[in-house]
C-alpha cells in the first residue's frame, strides 16, 4: 500500500502544471505554522491546487487522495506514521479527507502522538460541521472561495487591479469607478457572472455547452455522492433536492421562502427546510435570516438564493433574481451577516453597525440618505447611488 502511495504521488506532482495552476491570491493567507489545517469549499475552487502547489516546494512532503476506493476504510494514522517511519515524509497533504471512514479519529490521533504536519481539503460543512467542536483545538480551517472578478480578469486579461474593501466602495465609489473604467467593459462583467467564477474557465479548450455540463456534473456529483456520504436520503427525495434548485433559479424574489419552495415540490416545509440547509453546507445555497431588531429574529422565514450566478446561469434566468444572488454571493465572500428585511432589501452587519441597500435597476430613484442604492447599467454612481458591478472588484475585508 505505501508503494501505491509514493508511486500515485510521484505520478500526480510529475504532472503538475504551474503554467496552467497559477496560484491565487489568496493561498498565501492560508499558509499556516498550525500542525493541522484544512482547506474547505465547493468544488473547482483549486483546492487540490493549493495542495499540490504547496507539496512541490515542500521537502519531505507527499500528496494522498483520500477518495481513492481501497483508502476508504484505511486507518490514516498507521499510513502517515509508517510513511514517516519508513521514509522519513514530514507533511502530508490529504485531498478529500472525508472520503476515509474514520478521518476524524485519525486527526486527533496525528495531533496528538505524531510529529507531522497535516494540510487536508475537504468539499461540503456536513460532517465536518458534527465534528469540528472535537477537533478545533487542534486544527484550524480556511474556506477558498469562488475565482474573483479580479483574478478573472488577471488570469484572462493580464490585467491587474486594485484591492478593494468595502469601506473603499462604499466611501470612495466614484473614484474608483472613474480609476477603473478603461479597462472596464459590461461583457468582462457578463461573461464572468454567467461562466467564469469556477477553474473550468481556464481550461486549454472551452465552450459555452461543455461548461454547462460540467458544472451540472459538478452540481449532480455534491448532491448524489458527497450529500448522501452523510445523510440518509432516498433517491427520489434527491431529486426533489434539484427540484430545489431549479426552482430558486426560476423564482422571483418574492417566492424565495420555504413554504414557497415547499408547496411548488410537494413536500412538507419541515423537510424542504432541512434539504435547503443541506444544500448551504454543500456551498450550492445561500441562506438569509430576516432581519430583527429582537430577539424574535429567528422566528422568521429564512430567505434563499443559489450560492453564486454561475450556477444560476444554468437556468438562463435574468430577472431580479440574479442582481441579488449576485450582490448576496458577494458579501458572503467577505464572511459577512447579510439579512433580507420587508421595506429594504438587505442589511449588512458591518464594523458593529447595520449598513441598508437596495437593488434597483438604471430609472429607479429613491431619497432615503441611509440607505445604499445598488443600481445595475450605470458605470458611474452619485453620492448613495453605486454602480452593482462595482461590487465585484471588492476582494479584501
Amino acid at each position: 500500500m505505501l508503494e501505491e502511495l509514493l508511486k500515485q504521488d510521484s505520478y500526480i506532482v510529475s504532472k503538475y502544471n504551474f503554467k496552467k495552476y497559477i496560484e491565487r491570491d489568496i493561498y498565501s493567507s492560508f499558509d499556516s505554522n498550525s500542525k493541522i489545517y484544512g482547506i474547505i469549499g465547493l468544488r473547482w475552487v483549486w483546492k487540490t491546487s493549493y495542495l499540490l502547489s504547496r507539496r512541490v516546494k515542500t521537502d519531505k512532503s507527499i500528496y494522498i487522495s483520500c477518495d481513492l476506493v481501497w483508502l476508504k476504510n484505511v486507518n490514516l494514522f498507521n499510513i502517515l506514521d509508517e510513511l514517516q517511519k519508513n521514509y522519513w515524509y514530514t507533511t502530508f497533504y490529504l485531498d478529500e479527507i472525508h472520503f476515509n471512514q474514520d478521518w476524524q479519529q485519525s486527526l486527533k490521533n496525528i495531533y496528538d502522538f505524531l510529529d507531522v504536519k497535516v494540510i487536508f481539503s475537504w468539499s461540503n460543512m456536513i460532517n465536518l460541521t458534527k465534528w469540528w467542536y472535537d477537533l478545533s483545538r487542534r486544527s484550524l480551517k480556511f474556506e477558498l472561495k469562488e475565482f474573483s472578478f479580479r483574478e478573472f480578469i488577471y488570469l484572462t486579461k493580464n490585467i491587474k487591479i486594485s484591492d478593494y474593501s468595502l469601506d473603499d466602495i462604499l466611501n470612495n465609489h466614484v473614484e474608483i469607478a472613474k480609476n477603473n473604467i478603461s479597462w472596464f467593459s459590461k461583457k468582462m462583467l457578463d461573461d464572468y457572472l454567467r461562466f467564469w467564477q469556477f477553474w473550468y474557465f481556464y481550461e486549454e479548450i472551452w465552450n459555452e455547452i461543455e461548461y454547462k455540463i460540467k458544472m451540472q456534473n459538478s452540481i449532480k456529483k455534491s448532491i448524489y455522492e458527497d450529500l448522501t456520504d452523510f445523510v440518509d436520503i432516498s433517491t427520489n427525495n434527491l431529486s426533489k433536492i434539484e427540484d430545489i434548485i431549479y426552482y430558486i433559479a426560476n423564482a422571483g424574489t418574492s417566492d424565495l421562502s420555504v413554504y414557497a419552495i415547499s408547496k411548488k415540490i410537494t413536500l412538507s416545509p419541515q423537510v424542504t427546510e432541512i434539504y435547503i440547509n443541506f444544500l448551504s453546507q454543500i456551498w450550492l445555497v445561500n441562506l438569509l435570516q430576516y432581519f430583527w431588531k429582537t430577539s424574535d429574529r429567528l422566528r422568521k422565514s429564512k430567505k434563499f438564493y443559489l450560492a453564486n450566478t454561475n450556477i444560476l446561469s444554468l437556468f438562463d434566468s435574468y430577472t431580479w433574481n440574479f442582481r441579488e444572488t449576485f450582490f448576496v454571493s458577494q458579501i458572503k465572500r467577505l464572511n459577512k451577516e447579510i439579512f433580507f428585511m420587508t421595506n429594504t432589501d438587505f442589511v449588512v452587519k458591518h464594523n458593529l453597525s447595520n449598513l441598508y441597500f437596495e437593488i434597483w435597476w438604471k430609472n429607479k430613484k429613491r431619497s432615503e440618505k441611509d440607505i445604499f442604492i445598488i443600481k445595475d447599467d450605470i458605470e458611474i454612481g452619485i453620492k448613495n447611488e453605486i454602480p452593482l458591478r462595482l461590487f465585484w472588484l471588492i476582494n479584501k475585508i
